[in-house]
């Protein structure tokens, strides 16, 4: 992210990256990514390594991001936010 906001910030292009981690989409993860169904999204043991003590939510994530469209936001490039 970095590399990329140094060559577009010139052009007042930001780059910024949202990691959002384990989300709760109900997504057929089994089909994409065997190794689930040994540890499925929202398994206790998954639970204890999450802060809040369960999955994020797209909505969640989702009324996040006009933030960084926002005036008070706009000299934010080259960031990830987890």
């Amino acid at each position: 992210m970095r590399a990329l906001a140094a060559e577009l910030g010139p052009f007042g292009i930001r780059a910024n990256m949202v990691i959002p981690g384990t989300m709760d989409t109900g997504a057929a993860l089994r089909e994409w990514y065997p190794e689930s169904a040994r540890h499925p999204p929202g398994a206790p043991e998954e639970l204890k390594q999450i802060p809040l003590g369960r999955l994020g939510r797209p909505e969640e994530i989702a009324d996040a991001l006009p933030v960084l469209g926002l005036r008070p936001s706009a000299y934010i490039t080259g960031d990830e936010i987890a």
